[in-house]
C-alpha cells in the first residue's frame, strides 16, 4: 500500500515535522529546506524517484497506489478500497465506526 501526496503539501508537512523533532531539530529556512528537498539532501533519497517507482507498479495486483488528497476528499471510499485490497469484509456499522476513529 503506497500513499502519495501532492509534493507542495508534502514539503510543508515534512518541514514542520523536521522542525518539531528534537533529534532532527532543523532550524534552517523553509526556502533552504525546499532546496534540500529538491536536491535529495534530506537523508531519505529522492522523493520523486520513490513515487515514480511505485507509480510504475500501480497496476500490479499486489500494489495499491493511493493519494492522500483522495483520502481527505472521500474517506469512506478509500477505506472500502483498502478493505477490498486486503480481502477484509466489513459491514456498514464497522465501516462507520472505523471512519469515526480516523
Amino acid at each position: 500500500i503506497y500513499m502519495a501526496r501532492n509534493p507542495k503539501d508534502l514539503v510543508v508537512s515534512y518541514y514542520q515535522f523536521h522542525r518539531s523533532l528534537r533529534t532532527m531539530s532543523y532550524r534552517g529556512t523553509f526556502q533552504e529546506f525546499c532546496r534540500r528537498f529538491m536536491n535529495d539532501k534530506l537523508g531519505y533519497g529522492s522523493w520523486f524517484e520513490h513515487v515514480q517507482e511505485f507509480w510504475e507498479h500501480r497496476m500490479d495486483a499486489n500494489v495499491l497506489f493511493l493519494k492522500y488528497e483522495d483520502m481527505h476528499r472521500d474517506l469512506v471510499t478509500m477505506v472500502e478500497q483498502l478493505a477490498r485490497f486486503l480481502g477484509v469484509s466489513c459491514d456498514k456499522a464497522q465501516l462507520e465506526s472505523l471512519i469515526e476513529h480516523c
